[in-house]
């Protein structure tokens, strides 16, 4: 053997001996833990495991392989264990039941050769960086407020591909759809991020550019493919792209554009974007996951938790694992295609989605395109809408064919496997431009029909130009008007917000012309005052709608020979809702039968008492549905739910029985009838504008309507009849105590000479339905967006009812009385979101005079009450939700104060307010109470401000986009609120910390009622501050402003709680009470050892605890004395508190509660008034200003009224800049963690102390403009900031659940001694001091006070009378 041969012999030799040693290291590494039961799957081959089984298109080979060894199923793909999960039911448990352990991704080679998986949040773990870019991408890209935002981006963008597509159309060339799509959806990702276009339609090089691009790819190759996968399919069903096309004619109408808004008014679209993400989901297989920390178990098989540790001479090997590295791939393709969960799974049917809830939010494992759970696409709201906005207007504006003869049959639908599923050869379709329909036969009957009316207009408009020289309402100029139109073109979809914006130019009174209708908009409570009261007489009669008349329902209230209303049917501004007709019809005797019935037989207080067992029963079953579907992990329209609750309520008082269901999918007759109806009465109609051109029916609403409403009177029918067969076969007596509203209609029509029939009864009930259930649903859908934007109301309303209702039991129809904070946020919620905001259109019976303006005979008048509600001049701060403005306001005033009129008012008023007001409160209060509601959950996170508030005009004003239990986290109650930060708990604070000191405080201190109650004793305070400055002044004497504000505090709340002075302006009195609470404030101010070392606070080193005893001889004086007490004040009312059997206060209590009140109430008041003077002494000319502003309101000469403060807006500025430079409390009072909490990314550990310094807020530069100096300008002339907790750059009382419960007392005693100071007195700096010198050091204590107290001379500025 030559030494050649041996050198190759000995290599051989230990190529074999390393292949070997290799093979069962690896095959050792590779088995992981052989303990572990894993799924079943195919047989594997040594190192390659089953690579060699997933061929080119692995979503169809592992499809195949799953039906074989199941839904859950494991392959090795070489070192690495692959779970494969084929079925929704194990889709659910991998991302949802499981959804936190999985959501680790495991990243590939090429991710981590680039370090994109250190960088991206696609492969980034759930920890806090993965949070912080995941909120950026959802804020910045996918939010409301920024889909909102750039609307109009992407509008433009569709448009300039409609733009290229036209130009193919005219040279007849093919385009191509993936392409054209993909640089759309390009270009608006690019301008959204860098405001410039990245891609050209007549570049070739573009798709080859940007297909690697990671960013751009999640969100423009997914688009562009579920566009032309919809095309292709479509193009393969020609009835479906023509029913389609039909669809977004419908809607758009003809020569106008696609809007984003009309989207949602396409349900066959959508159903073709959903039939085609289910065949053809843009990624076949979600991103692979694992879990690192701890085992899951998927059924009966377990998924170790992975580790990447490797051993050190096989670290090039990275799948080599300790244990078995396993990754979960959910293959949504093989999902899509059930055929246990789909009919006909491979057949495109986009009909199968028409009728169903089924979304693709991640909410039903059936369809997950975009997967689901907390690592959802968070692309999705962009990416869906972009897909739809493509797909309807390239449809809408082109008819479309295959190039070179292609017939549907033979289209090429293979797919190619990569990123994302794309077709293997892209779909080239010509695009030829759609044909104007032949209208001409009909466009000249309506002319001839405009030419009559027009010359008919002429002569009625000759005739009344010989009247009275009355001006008419103004209105816009005539030539904005159109000739035949009129002013049609400027209501858009939105006309109560239009025609609010006119009425600011032209008036409260005001004159339209819509179609051929002359039409007069009442927008002030003076003229509807007029309207609805002083003239309800002549306006009382209603113009019917033109599907009101297409099934006579006008004829079925009062006597057939009653008085026509017109010769000339009138309407109302589109879309057409419809009321109780009984309220369409002029006053006549059978009309008020009918009102009479359901005054007296569903709405009168017997029958509502009677009724409230059935409307708890139906609450409950609302709340027992919504906690079984949050158990199912369902989502629930809330509208949808509370609609059918209403529903059942109304159906078992007149039937006895349910009719509405809360499955979406059980078909319900009468529900579904009511849907259709109220969908057809919410479109625009033609006739409404021309009545003479109704019984042509050019849109096909009269006979859909008849169609839907025959429907509906056969199930009233159905109900009927089987009422009176049941009547019939009784042998005994009827039990009159179990009668229903059904059985009193019955009795009416079997009465002798009865003008009722059985006709009458089925428009009745028409009515009541109708009206009675959609108002409802509404009305607590908005009531609980509104709640969710605003936090510190939802808190407020939550504290009221956990309070009155306590833990574990239902909210009953008899608590409702008890929740008067409740009532004012369904107030509220009625005046921004009036469920009409037209009320029922009237009509004048004859000329009219309003407010000195004439309103023709035969006008329509539309009374805006959604204008009215919003009115600045009647409403402080009007497009803000706060309820606190109808708090100590009768809930029952609404209607007869014309500032609000939700239900209408006068002889018209809705009859069924009283049931409105106690089904919509009880519905409300019950969602609030047995759920927590917050805007965060594991999918996203929304910000309060950004919730979207967009509203549909149509039967009612509702939310464009229904608000979904999804939306929002839900734990049903069980006992306390459980709170992540509450106050620390310290003998300043203690008494605040409960529900009932908070309830009395703002019920027997700082209430609307109680403040009114006790105006008389502030000014009789004030007054006696005046007094003794006057003293001052007359002796010469500067005056200690700090301790004389202090006085007059002290003595106000004294007079509340004791009903006596417990201060004095002589320096030389010792009165206890003061000298105690003086005490307390300064050791309180001093730093204090046990507040860093808790264990020593036994020892009380600063004495708080023995300044108690004060109070206890205030408790033990009451005692004896309280007999012979003629009335009774605050300590009356607690120490009644502490004799009741059960209570849980003691006299220990009270005086903690007492002494927060004083430290609370007393120092804070006196301290902001000196910072003001000091301030004003400072700046001469605002303190001039200031002064000016109250000779103007107050005169001269006159005495300064606390209700005065409220017109004297530079004062509140004053106060306002007071706070910000110098809030009472810095740093608000400290809260504790109750549980780790995350807070803009950093994490906020348990039990920590939490301090919030307004201090610095108040003085950033980044959110205030010189933010150093005193400029109370700012708040008048910049946007509108309160002190309420809403606007948090100035936040001096603190916001939320633990805001200062005295800060209306505080903003009525503050500028109330501020302006009597300064408006008595002209005020100078003693010992010669000029402005420039004034001390403005400052001390930290209990509140933030000036060092040296601040020492000023009053002056009398001029002699009385």
């Amino acid at each position: 053997m030559t030494p050649m041969d041996m050198l190759a012999t000995t290599a051989l030799s230990l190529f074999l001996l390393c292949f070997v040693f290799f093979f069962f290291t690896a095959r050792k590494f590779c088995s992981g833990d052989g303990a572990v039961k894993i799924p079943p799957g195919p047989p594997r081959l040594p190192l390659l495991g089953n690579i060699f089984q997933i061929g080119e298109k692995p979503h169809r080979s592992f499809f195949d392989l799953s039906r074989i060894y199941g839904s859950v199923m494991s392959l090795k793909l070489g070192c690495l264990t692959t779970v494969v999960i084929s079925s929704p039911e194990a889709a659910k448990q991998v991302l949802k039941t499981h959804d936190l352990a999985l959501c680790y991704r495991i990243s590939t080679d090429p991710v981590r050769a680039a370090g994109h998986h250190e960088r991206s949040f696609v492969w980034l773990p759930p920890f806090a960086r993965w949070r912080f870019l995941r909120k950026i991408t959802t804020n910045q890209l996918s939010s409301t407020r920024r889909l909102e935002a750039t609307k109009d981006l992407r509008s433009s963008k569709v448009q300039e591909l409609m733009s290229f597509v036209n130009k193919c159309c005219e040279r007849s060339e093919a385009v191509n759809i993936a392409r054209a799509s993909f640089i759309t959806s390009l270009n608006i990702i690019s301008n959204a991020l860098f405001s410039t276009n990245l891609a050209d339609f007549d570049d070739s090089e573009t798709t080859r550019e940007f297909h690697n691009v990671d960013l751009f790819l999640a969100g423009t190759d997914t688009s562009s493919s579920a566009v032309e996968w919809a095309m292709a399919e479509l193009l393969r069903n020609p009835k479906m792209i023509v029913k389609a096309q039909e669809e977004i004619g419908q809607v758009i109408g003809e020569n106008d554009t696609v809007h984003e808004s009309d989207i949602i008014k396409l349900p066959y679209l959508n159903a073709v974007v959903k039939e085609t993400l289910r065949l053809h989901p843009p990624a076949p297989f979600l991103i692979p996951r694992k879990s690192e920390s701890e085992d899951v178990r998927i059924f009966e098989f377990l998924i170790p938790k992975s580790t990447q540790a490797c051993p050190r001479y096989m670290l090039s090997f990275r799948c080599i694992t300790t244990k078995p590295n396993i990754s979960v791939l959910v293959n949504i393709w093989a999902i899509g295609r059930d055929p246990s969960v789909w009919e006909n799974p491979t057949a495109f049917e986009p009909e199968r989605f028409l009728g169903t809830e089924i979304d693709v939010k991640g909410n039903d494992f059936e369809l997950i395109p975009f997967g689901a759970g907390r690592r959802i696409c968070p692309g999705l709201p962009l990416g869906f809408m972009i897909v739809h906005l493509v797909l309807a207007s390239l449809l809408y504006g082109f008819d479309w064919k295959y190039q070179n003869g292609v017939v549907p049959e033979n289209v090429d639908m293979s797919e190619a496997f990569g990123v994302t599923l794309h077709k293997a050869e892209p779909i080239c379709a010509l695009p030829i431009k759609k044909r104007v329909k032949e209208c001409a036969p009909a466009l000249l009957l309506i002319l001839s029909f405009l030419l009559t009316y027009l010359l008919f207009a002429a002569v009625k408009s000759r005739r009344r130009s010989s009247s009275p020289l009355t001006p008419e309402p103004p209105g816009p100029p005539r030539p904005l008007g159109w000739p035949i139109i009129g002013l049609l073109h400027i209501i858009e979809k939105a006309p109560h917000r239009s025609l609010a914006n006119l009425s600011r130019l032209y008036g409260p009174v005001m004159s339209l012309r819509l179609g051929s209708l002359t039409t007069v908009i009442i927008s002030s409570p003076e003229a509807a005052r007029e309207v609805l009261k002083t003239l309800d007489h002549v306006f009382s009669a209603q113009t019917f709608s033109e599907t009101v008349r297409a099934i006579n329902h006008q004829d079925h209230f009062g006597s057939r020979d009653s008085v026509s209303l017109d010769s000339v049917s009138q309407s109302q501004i589109h879309p057409d809702p419809l009321s109780v007709d009984k309220r369409f019809r002029p006053i006549y005797n059978p009309l008020m039968l009918w009102r009479k019935i359901l005054e007296t037989q569903l709405f009168s207080r017997k029958c509502l008492k009677a009724t409230k067992t059935v409307r708890s029963k139906k609450v409950k079953e609302l709340i027992t549905y919504m906690v079984e579907s949050s158990e199912r992990g369902e989502s629930v329209e809330i509208a949808r739910a509370c609609f059918v609750t209403s529903l059942n309520v109304i159906s078992n008082v007149v039937f006895s029985t349910d009719l509405g269901s809360y499955d979406p999918r059980a078909s319900v007759e009468l529900r579904d009838s009511l849907f259709c109806i109220m969908e057809i009465m919410a479109k625009p109609n033609l006739a409404n504008y021309f009545p003479s051109l109704g019984f042509l029916d050019l849109q096909g609403i009269r006979k859909d309507m008849k169609v839907c409403s025959e429907r509906l009177f056969r199930v009233f029918q159905g109900l009927i009849d089987a009422r009176m067969t049941e009547r019939r076969s009784q042998t005994g007596p009827r039990d009159e105590y179990n009668s229903d509203l059904l059985d009193s209609l019955i009795d009416l029509i079997q009465e002798d000479g009865s003008e009722v029939d059985m006709n009458d009864i089925k428009h009745f009930l028409y009515d009541l339905f109708i009206s009675g259930t959609e108002t409802n649903s509404t009305t607590v859908e908005w009531a609980m967006v509104e709640l969710l934007r605003n936090p510190e109301a939802m808190a407020n309303a939550k504290v009221e009812i956990n309070f009155i209702v306590g833990p574990n039991r239902y909210v009953r129809d008899s608590d409702l009385l008890d929740f008067p904070y409740l009532q004012a946020v369904v107030t509220e919620t009625i005046r921004l979101h009036p469920p009409s905001p037209f009320l029922i259109p009237r009509k004048a019976a004859s000329d009219t005079e309003v407010l000195g303006f004439l309103v023709p005979e035969n006008s329509q008048i539309l009374v805006n009450a959604w204008a009215i509600g919003r009115d600045p001049s009647v409403w402080e701060n009007a497009e803000r939700f706060e309820p606190e403005r109808f708090l100590g306001r009768d809930i029952g005033s609404i209607g007869k104060d014309l500032e609000m009129i939700p239900f209408g008012a006068g002889r018209r008023m809705c009859p069924g307010i009283s049931l409105a007001l106690r089904i919509v409160p009880h519905m409300l209060a019950s969602l609030i109470y047995s759920f927590e509601w917050t805007l965060e959950n594991e999918k996203n996170y929304v910000v309060p401000a950004d919730l979207d508030m967009n509203e549909t005009f149509g039967l009612t004003l509702h939310k464009t986009n229904p608000l979904y239990s999804d939306f929002v986290k839900k734990s049903p109650r069980h006992g306390a609120d459980i709170r992540n930060l509450s106050d620390i708990r310290d003998p300043l604070c203690s008494s605040l910390t409960g529900l009932l000191w908070r309830k009395i405080s703002a019920s027997r201190m700082f209430s609307p009622q109680r403040l009114e109650a006790t105006k008389s004793v502030r000014m009789k305070k004030v007054n006696e501050l005046l007094t003794f400055m006057s003293d001052r002044c007359e002796r010469g004497e500067p005056v200690d402003i700090a301790r004389a504000s202090f006085v007059t505090s002290i003595n106000l709340i004294s007079n509340a709680m004791f009903s006596t002075d417990l201060s004095s302006y002589d320096p030389r009195a010792s009165l206890e009470l003061q000298d105690s609470v003086v005490r307390i404030m300064k050791t309180v101010g001093k730093p204090n050892l046990a507040n860093y070392f808790p264990f020593i606070g036994f020892l009380d080193l600063q004495g708080i605890r023995k300044e108690m005893k004060v109070f206890q001889g205030f408790i033990d004086g009451r005692n004896s004395e309280k007999s012979s007490r003629p009335e009774n004040d605050l300590l009356d009312l607690l120490m009644d508190l502490v004799k009741q059997n059960g209570s849980e206060l003691n006299v220990n209590d009270i005086k903690h509660f007492l002494l927060d009140l004083f430290i609370g109430g007393v120092d804070t008041n006196s301290s902001t008034v000196e910072w003001a003077m000091a301030e004003l002494l400072r700046n001469p000319k605002t303190m001039a200003k200031a002064q000016a502003e109250m000779d103007d309101v107050v005169g001269p000469n006159g005495v300064v009224q606390e209700s005065d403060t409220s017109h004297l807006p530079y004062l509140q500025a004053l106060v306002k800049e007071t706070l910000r430079l110098h809030p009472p409390g810095p740093f608000l009072a400290p809260h504790q963690a109750e549980s780790n909490a995350e807070v803009l990314g950093f994490l906020v550990p348990k039990n920590a102390q939490v301090l919030v310094n307004v201090w610095a807020i108040g003085r950033d530069s980044r959110a205030w403009e010189n933010a150093e100096r005193f400029e109370p300008d700012r708040f008048l002339f910049g946007r509108e900031i309160d002190l309420k907790g809403r606007d948090f750059e100035l936040i001096p009382f603190g916001a939320g659940r633990r805001i200062c419960p005295g800060m209306s007392l505080a903003m009525r005693t503050v500028p109330f001694i501020l302006a009597s100071l300064l408006h008595s007195f002209q005020w100078k700096l003693q010992n010669g001091v000029v402005p420039e010198d004034v001390d403005m050091e400052e001390t930290f204590g209990s509140t933030l006070h000036k060092k040296n107290p601040l020492h000023a001379v009053p002056v009398k500025k001029r002699a009385s009378g």
